[in-house]
């Protein structure tokens, strides 16, 4: 705290500064600076302690991990100090240090706290108190330090040479700080005592240094006489890991796993790994770490609300005698095993194989076959597909990634099949969220079972994952475009169809052949794909209906893998238009249209001529696409009900930060317009303790406030349906029914 000292009386406006989380325990010396620069006086939260974390169990919407919980008693706190303001900044990433191409994003509930916080205590605090400047610290000098002139001269009046000054003197001062415990890890390693064991705390620093939150750790490894070593403390040469972790853009993720391989190649050193009982990050880190420390054994600790220090010597104590049996293997060889580059484009050799997320894949992979590639879909999952998911998974992880890791390995699996001619699709995404760690984990997976010569085809979002076919790669990228535009088309007026249908199943017939016309004109290189889509749109035009009475319209947002995947969200659709309402579920190709926005944004950012044009071209390309195709039928649809990306941007504000990148500001978006057009309900799909899916369950209950208690249904799947689930939803319909003949 650099000689931090509470004043009793000042004259001066207060900002309340929370005890935890990144803010604090990694910015602390920045934002103290910045502030006593400007004028303020700086007040922190007391100490974590159990009532505060009683206090904050007792506010939290929605389930985090514990350091995200014990924000909200935290900020409590400091209402209850009486300060003039709450700093509780949206940071979407950190600085880059040499060698980092990642987008080096935080984590999504470091990232969105101050929104989770916002929306929890709504009720009990005054939010022109919160201060909540969208910050991004990886573009320092083009995009944070105009973010933070523009937000504090809009709010204070300030002067925008005063406000920069201000960040570059905090700069300097966070730069002193973290060199200054570099340098004293420094001396530490260099006189490590004889007569005690140096053990390196593998976490976060908010962990590994809120004595509450890591239950005195510290202070009991010390009286085993073991030397706990901080991990900021440690010389890490980040850089060396982009060989093989090229896409890990958590920046405390990159120090953990660089800590992990000091630890293994000095033979003085072993290590204690911190973490929390949902934490999403370590879901994946935790099998990398598994792997850098072969040979040696490490203790993992896993803390959440409920956890109490009793029996954590005992653990400590069993650690160390670990140790003794391994002490002279040391220089033992390990094989490790590290998720090496997958390709961006399949060789013409192999199968090509994507995973089922829905009926669009169908027409992904016949664009796929028209451009040379051998490319098959895999069957849909199945529960043998979830078992074999979670037998070679933690059950931690995302479920999206525990059903396609079970898809794969069924593959993989089948008698006389040949790992050296597959391949298997699984792209590369830029964080926050943990898909872009799916494709490390599975790398990582098939080199462990035996199958390393089986292929891992890995475009990048970035390029809207044109370079998955190599010289066809516009060609490819313009026909998958137009498959997306044209499935999402098909599935509207399916399902806007099904729910008025006379005679049962027609609609299913009608749509199932469509999918498989579609298919084969797809594979042929897309030629009469216009005069098809029409044909299609007027057979579900005469298909016999009785819209006599139109039902009440249920909006499926979330998860863009599940919310349209029968068996990954337990036919949530279906289920729900039986209890008599018509579903809306939003279109797979404003993934595309968001990824583009994203492309030209970012490319700004980093002053990336080439980029920017490149992008708008894209863009402008995608909606000429789309107009062309649904010329003259369009309007056979709800159009009312089509929703663009400019307004979702918008109207997410409220809810989610705009510059929070993935589902949760394109669900609440979404919600938000539709909720103006008509639409009587909400169903959030999200996996169980999926980080973005949680944010918008977070936040949910808000929404539906400010908007006459509209239904809003989250619905956390993971392969086990049960009776409360039919329960919620038959509730969920009856309210959903009741607000449309109350709001007609």
């Amino acid at each position: 705290m650099d000689g931090y000292q509470p004043k009793e009386k000042s004259i001066s406006k207060t900002i309340g500064i929370p005890r935890a989380l990144m803010v604090f325990y990694q910015q602390f010396p920045f934002w103290r600076s910045f502030f006593e620069s400007l004028g303020f006086e700086v007040v922190i939260s007391k100490e974590s302690d159990k009532s505060l974390v009683t206090n904050s169990i007792e506010h939290i919407t929605t389930e985090t991990c514990l350091p995200v919980e014990l924000m909200h008693g935290h900020v409590i706190d400091l209402m209850n100090k009486g300060v003039d303001y709450i700093f509780l900044p949206f940071i979407v990433n950190a600085k880059l240090k040499a060698g980092d191409k990642t987008s080096n994003s935080n984590c999504p509930w470091v990232q969105t706290y101050p929104f989770m916080v916002k929306s929890a205590l709504r009720d009990k605090i005054d939010e022109s108190k919160l201060l909540i400047p969208t910050l991004h610290f990886r573009y320092f000098e083009r995009v944070l330090v105009k973010e933070l002139c523009d937000y504090f001269h809009e709010k204070f009046g300030l002067s925008k040479e005063l406000i920069k000054k201000a960040v570059y003197i905090a700069d300097e001062k966070q730069n002193a700080f973290e060199k200054g415990l570099v340098e004293y890890g420094k001396t530490i390693m260099a006189n490590l005592p004889e007569n005690c064991r140096p053990v390196v705390i593998l976490g976060r620093p908010y962990n590994s240094t809120d004595t509450h939150l890591n239950l005195n750790l510290t202070e009991k490894l010390i009286s085993q006489n073991i030397l706990p070593i901080p991990l900021d403390m440690l010389d890490l040469p980040i850089h060396s890991i982009y060989g093989n972790y090229r896409n890990m853009y958590w920046p405390n993720g990159q120090k953990i796993i660089a800590a992990a391989q000091l630890v293994a190649q000095d033979e003085r050193l072993n290590a204690v790994y911190i973490s929390n009982f949902r934490c999403g990050p370590d879901s994946f880190i935790w099998h990398y770490i598994t792997e850098e420390l072969k040979g040696k054994p490490f203790l993992h600790l896993e803390v959440d609300e409920h956890s109490a220090d009793a029996g954590m010597v005992t653990r400590i104590e069993a650690f160390l005698e670990s140790l003794k049996g391994v002490e002279h293997n040391h220089k033992k060889k390990v094989d490790i095993l590290r998720p090496r580059p997958g390709i961006a484009s399949p060789t013409t050799d192999r199968v090509l194989y994507f995973p089922y997320m829905n009926d669009c894949a169908y027409l992904i992979s016949a664009t796929a076959r028209s451009c040379g590639i051998r490319s098959e879909v895999l069957p849909k999952q199945t529960d043998e597909d979830l078992a074999l998911g979670r037998k070679y998974t933690s059950s931690k992880e995302c479920f999206p990634m525990i059903c396609t890791t079970g898809s794969f390995i069924k593959k993989l699996l089948e008698p006389g099949t040949d790992p050296s001619k597959m391949s298997f699709f699984m792209p590369d995404h830029n964080g926050p969220c943990r898909f872009g760690q799916y494709n490390h984990f599975h790398r990582i997976l098939f080199d462990r079972l035996g199958f390393h010569e089986a292929e891992l085809v890995t475009p990048s979002n970035d390029s809207s994952y044109e370079d998955l076919v190599g010289k066809h790669g516009q060609k490819f990228r313009i026909n998958a475009w137009k498959g997306m535009v044209v499935f999402d088309f098909v599935r509207k007026i399916y399902r806007e169809t099904r729910p008025y249908e006379i005679h049962k199943g027609s609609s299913d017939a009608l749509y199932n052949q469509s999918i498989k016309r579609l298919e084969q004109c797809f594979e042929n290189g897309g030629g009469g794909l216009r005069k098809l889509l029409k044909n299609i749109t007027h057979e579900f035009m005469e298909v016999k209906v009785d819209k006599n009475i139109r039902k009440p319209v249920v909006t499926i947002i979330g998860e863009i893998y599940m919310r349209d995947n029968a068996y990954c969200n337990g036919n949530v659709a279906n289920r729900l238009e039986e209890l008599g309402v018509e579903v809306l579920i939003g279109p797979m190709s404003e993934w595309i249209v968001y990824s583009t926005h994203r492309f030209t944004r970012d490319s700004r950012w980093k002053n990336d001529k080439k980029g920017i044009l490149k992008s708008k071209i894209q863009g402008i390309g995608q909606d000429v696409i789309a107009a062309n195709l649904l010329r003259g039928i369009e309007k056979m649809s709800d159009v009312e009900k089509n929703v663009s990306l400019h307004d979702i941007l918008k109207l997410c504000n409220p809810y989610i930060n705009q510059y929070y990148d993935g589902d949760p500001a394109i669900s609440m978006g979404t919600s938000v317009a539709l909720a103006q057009r008509g639409v009587s309900g909400m169903a959030a799909i999200l996996p169980f303790t999926c980080m973005p899916g949680t944010l918008v369950a977070s936040v949910s209950d808000s929404f539906r406030k400010d908007y006459n208690n509209i239904p809003f249904i989250n619905i956390a799947y993971d392969g086990q349906d049960s009776v409360s689930t039919e329960t919620r939803l038959q509730a969920f319909v009856h309210q959903v029914k009741e607000y449309e003949k109350n709001h007609k």
